[in-house]
């Protein structure tokens, strides 16, 4: 497990997914990895490595529900709007669907999979934005740094630069500098307007 859960850390995208897949059918069946886990989410270096050990501990509780429904209506309402004069659902109806459905109980699954899972269409980084800024969890405060600096569409990185900014995060000097280090470690350039958020 260890080793799957440092390349799920590090991986995005259909990998990713087959990583956190793997990592939660070990902590459902061995009791010691789901502790691995929780010790994980509690003190690991890596705001969202805590993240994700959070939430692959989670789908093995009542959350787990929820998630799969968030997921399950996130692909169903596209082909819902396919056919209409916009084409695509609108953002603020999707946040507004999912603050009804689930509150804010779906806020760090969601966080996660903005950073990790690739492709996603703007409508749904917008809708899943709106709704991390509506619900202010400072657990999503990392992954939103991250996707931010490793986005290349400005205007996703304003949105999720609008969002960090209403969660008002007493940590956030601390979470930034961690960003921007790992950053440059993997040589990525770190955009001016995430680096100014540093109070």
């Amino acid at each position: 497990m260890n080793q799957d859960f440092d390349l799920a850390v590090e991986s995005s995208g259909q990998p990713y997914l087959n990583f956190e897949l793997d990592l939660r059918r070990d902590a459902q069946v061995d009791p010691s990895q789901a502790e691995r886990l929780r010790k994980l989410a509690a003190s690991h270096r890596d705001r969202v490595a805590r993240l994700l050990a959070q939430v692959v501990l989670d789908w093995a509780s009542p959350k787990g529900t929820d998630f799969k429904a968030a997921l399950d209506y996130l692909d169903y309402i596209p082909n819902r709007f396919k056919r209409t004069a916009i084409g695509y659902p609108p953002p603020i109806g999707v946040e507004a669907h999912l603050t009804e459905q689930f509150g804010d109980r779906v806020a760090e699954l969601l966080a996660l999979r903005l950073v990790k899972q690739a492709g996603w269409a703007h409508w749904k980084i917008a809708a899943i934005t709106l709704y991390l800024k509506a619900h202010r969890l400072f657990t999503t405060t990392s992954a939103l740094l991250r996707f931010a600096i490793e986005t290349d569409e400005a205007h996703w990185r304003e949105l999720a630069l609008e969002a960090i900014h209403e969660i008002h995060d007493p940590e956030l000097d601390e979470k930034l500098a961690f960003e921007i280090a790992r950053a440059r470690i993997r040589g990525r350039t770190v955009p001016a307007e995430v680096r100014s958020l540093r109070g």
